[in-house]
């Protein structure tokens, strides 16, 4: 028969047996290896492009090839109406940010698609909506706070500007503040249209840069050039197939930096008052002022415009 001692031993070796158990068991969420349940797959794709005519038409009462028609729709209301996006989302029964998203979509791809097209017709660039480029605003002086951030590759201070463009120059989109040691690259990553690429790109669309950018799927870079690799042949017609195409962004960059200095030279050099012709100011005096307001009533009558 086993003593007090010995009792007292097993009973304290159990206790700790337990206490250790307890512990492992506080340590692990569950008791037994969790195995990952894979998502269930999203149907909206099945919906919008595998699901047979007959039943989508069952499923939703309406077919697939109206739903263009209404959003063109629904975007001449919001086009038309001067009561505000919340107005139009009400009267058309959808959600608030709705109409605005759909007047920036279709607003977007109709333009983007006829700039692809005026691009590939005179280039041989399918599917480009436009120019991107870097460029460095130069500054007179240091600034006071970070001023080591703004020196620049160009051994001077600048600020770094992005800037994208269209076939005809016309500016799509600026983002102007970085510091001038920013290279391009960085701040094309960080730019809105980089972090919003299903926003601004539709299918198989891009922008043309030079090599100093990266190859994500939506920008297509110049091959870059070094003393230790060779292009080849394909490659160096390739750039400078490329080098003629984006004409219109260097001439856009140019054009900015020519208004910001007629502006300086503006502030310097102001226009002579004897220069200035005042506009001629009318003055109504009883019947006068009838005869003159009596054509612009008639007009807004009749509803007829000039």
């Amino acid at each position: 028969m086993p003593t007090k001692s010995r009792k007292r031993r097993v009973l304290n070796e159990a206790q700790d047996e337990l206490a250790a158990l307890n512990f492992v068991l506080k340590e692990k969420r569950y008791l037994t290896p969790r195995h990952r349940v894979p998502r269930t797959p999203s149907r909206v794709y099945f919906y919008l492009t595998s699901m047979p005519d007959s039943k989508f038409k069952l499923q939703y009462k309406l077919s697939r090839p109206y739903f263009r028609p209404l959003h063109l729709l629904c975007l001449l209301k919001i086009l038309g109406s001067t009561d505000g996006e919340g107005r139009s989302a009400d009267f058309l029964s959808v959600g608030g940010h709705t109409a605005e998203s759909l007047l920036a979509k279709r607003c977007i791809r109709a333009l983007n698609s006829l700039i692809s097209a005026r691009i590939e017709k005179t280039s041989s660039f399918p599917h480009c909506i436009g120019f991107i480029d870097g460029t460095l605003f130069p500054l007179l002086t240091r600034p006071q706070d970070h001023g080591e951030d703004y020196f620049s590759r160009k051994a001077s201070y600048a600020i770094n500007g992005l800037v994208i463009c269209d076939d005809q120059s016309r500016i799509c989109y600026e983002n102007v503040g970085w510091s001038g040691s920013s290279y391009d690259n960085r701040v094309w990553r960080n730019c809105k249209v980089a972090l919003n690429k299903d926003r601004y790109f539709g299918h198989d669309q891009y922008l043309l840069g030079d090599s100093a950018y990266q190859t994500p799927n939506v920008l297509v870079p110049a091959f870059k050039t070094s003393a230790d690799v060779q292009l080849s042949v394909k490659k160096i017609q390739f750039t400078k197939c490329l080098a003629k195409v984006r004409i219109p962004i260097k001439a856009t960059i140019k054009l900015i930096r020519t208004c910001m200095i007629l502006h300086n030279m503006a502030i310097a050099d102001p226009v002579p008052d004897d220069w200035i012709e005042p506009e001629p100011r009318i003055d109504f005096d009883g019947e006068d002022e009838d005869e003159y307001l009596a054509p612009v009533a008639k007009q807004q009558k009749t509803g007829v415009n000039f």
